[in-house]
């Protein structure tokens, strides 16, 4: 298939995925990028701990922020656009991603690269995460980048500077950890190299020199201070183990829950090409270094304490590259009718979570700010709003858009030391009702919309009573509810 056609398939299936993909993942998708970029270009929003800490680089921030200052400027910041125009660019970023993945499986293999497109696009999880605003959604497309510029045969250095350097330490820049699966790439590259010295001084040490350099800069001068985010990363993160405060998981997690939930029926191509490179390293080289690198990857990730869907995201490329190999080898000799199964099992595996967990799952906590939008906008002078949520289970102004007071329960991690430590979040779901009298005693003024879970009505159904309030509004969230997470969010209203 020509190249144009590819990038305008990419670019249609990315797209697609803005507007069929309407549900929330994690916080981190609006809390750790739209939510600072909205208060750098518009002057109002909530900045969480880790960017008061100083731990998280503006990069991807910084794409978000000028996009949105475009907007303000030629004055088309509806809320519409300052929702979807920094999915649609993230969109874009990825489908450019797809076509370097492309390009990359089609050389490698010496084929058209239909099944890596094919695999690619069938991939839900990376359907779900292509256009989410997450920094690990821009790391695995520097990820691909760099894996499509890797020297996988080359043994003596380039002239100039080598791509995929630069790639993979922007990667590491969005996203620290990133450095664990490139370090065994970096390692693995040196090696073969006929002049280890020569790569070294003339390429690793000066771009990362620069990248460092560049990062440092832009970071201090955004935080208005000196720092550094990459130490602050370790520092907070591995040193201080804050990470764990958002929950732990055992050691097998990724292998018993991660993987299997992000590959689904791709699991099964995957375990062929698995096994045919076991058979015969020599005869998949790269399939042999990149499931060494993912099988390292797993390892290092699986002894941090705080495990998510998401951090396998940069790992997918590789893992996919993989099982795409082995089904271009295997459809050579496969039959028809086998062809035809394979092809409608991975449509199906596709399409069934994508509904699912794309357009059902966590729906009602984007439903309701919307809504809200709309109500603030109409009256922003007698609005006031309060979550009764587990912390950041809504995004706030960057999809308000609306500069109106809006108090949600924190969930900070205790930086004091202080013994018996509960986080804003926990002491309210503890005693709910006692909260919601001390903070707001007869005399105090009031939100005029309260925003809760389903499951929260009967442990504050009494102080809403006396206050005058009644649910106003009903949206339908998850039929899989979990850790405090209702099927539906209700909006309490006061007259």
């Amino acid at each position: 298939m020509k190249p144009y056609k590819m990038v305008l398939l990419f670019l249609a299936y990315r797209l697609a995925s803005v507007f069929l993909v309407r549900t929330a993942h994690v916080p981190d998708e609006y809390w750790q990028s739209l939510e600072v970029a909205h208060k750098k270009a518009f002057g109002y929003g909530h900045l969480t701990w880790e960017w008061t800490h100083g731990i998280r680089s503006y990069l991807q921030v910084s794409l978000i922020t000028v996009l949105y200052k475009l907007l303000k400027y030629f004055n088309l910041d509806s809320v519409d656009a300052v929702v979807l125009a920094p999915r649609v660019f993230q969109a874009l970023v990825t489908a450019c991603g797809d076509y370097y993945f492309w390009q990359w499986c089609a050389r490698a293999t010496g084929t058209q690269g239909l099944w890596a497109a094919y695999s690619l696009t069938t991939s839900w999880y990376w359907f779900y995460c292509g256009s989410r605003t997450l920094s690990n959604t821009l790391e695995t497309f520097f990820t691909v980048l760099g894996l499509r510029f890797y020297p996988w045969s080359a043994s003596k250095p380039r002239p100039g500077f080598l791509p995929h350097v630069l790639f993979a330490g922007l990667a590491c820049v969005v996203r620290p950890t990133a450095l664990v699966y490139w370090a065994p790439l970096f390692l693995y590259h040196l090696h073969a190299s006929q002049n280890t010295v020569q790569l070294c001084l003339l390429h690793y040490l000066p771009t990362g020199m620069v990248l460092a350099t560049v990062s440092f800069l832009l970071d201090s001068y955004l935080y208005d201070r000196w720092v550094s985010t990459l130490w602050n990363f370790v520092r907070y993160n591995v040193a201080s183990g804050v990470s764990s405060w958002y929950g732990t998981s055992p050691a097998y997690w990724y292998l018993a829950v991660g993987l299997p939930a992000v590959l689904f029926v791709q699991a099964v191509p995957l375990l062929c090409g698995v096994y045919s490179t076991v058979r015969r390293p020599q005869a998949h080289r790269t399939e042999a270094v990149l499931l060494a690198v993912v099988a390292w990857s797993l390892a290092v990730f699986s002894l941090l304490p705080h495990k998510e869907f998401r951090f396998l995201l940069p790992l997918l490329p590789m893992l996919t590259f993989v099982s795409s190999s082995f089904l271009s080898r295997w459809s050579r000799h496969a039959a028809r009718w086998q062809l035809w199964a394979v092809t409608v099992a991975l449509l199906v595996g596709f399409v069934v979570p994508t509904v699912v967990f794309g357009t059902l799952h966590q729906r009602g906590t984007l439903d309701v700010v919307a809504s809200l939008s709309r109500t603030a906008s109409k009256d922003p002078a007698h609005t006031k709003l309060l979550f009764l949520m587990p912390c950041h289970s809504t995004p706030l102004y960057s999809h308000l858009h609306v500069d109106v007071p809006a108090k949600f329960l924190t969930c900070d991690p205790d930086f004091s030391g202080q013994a018996g430590y509960l986080d804003e979040a926990e002491r309210f779901f503890r005693a709910p009702d006692a909260w919601l009298k001390r903070q707001y005693p007869s005399n105090a003024s009031l939100p005029t919309h309260i925003v809760s879970y389903d499951t929260l009505y009967p442990r504050v159904k009494d102080f809403l009573a006396q206050r005058g309030y009644a649910v106003a509004q009903t949206f339908a969230n998850t039929f899989l509810p979990y850790d405090g997470v209702g099927e539906s969010v209700f909006v309490y209203h006061r007259n």
